[in-house]
């Protein structure tokens, strides 16, 4: 999943309660604020802000 810079603070402190939770769900998060091809870069989902 590709999202935001900023979303590396909102979702840092939710992580691990989700990962015990979901423990069979592997996370690839991808922060940076560059807009992407989701298709051409194999991401499932994209959140982007602006």
């Amino acid at each position: 999943m590709s999202l935001p810079t900023i979303g590396y603070r909102f979702l840092l402190p939710i992580l691990p309660d989700f990962a015990g939770r979901y423990p069979k769900i592997d996370l690839e998060l991808d922060f940076n604020d560059r807009l992407v091809d989701v298709i051409e870069s194999g991401f499932d989902a994209a959140i982007h802000s602006g």
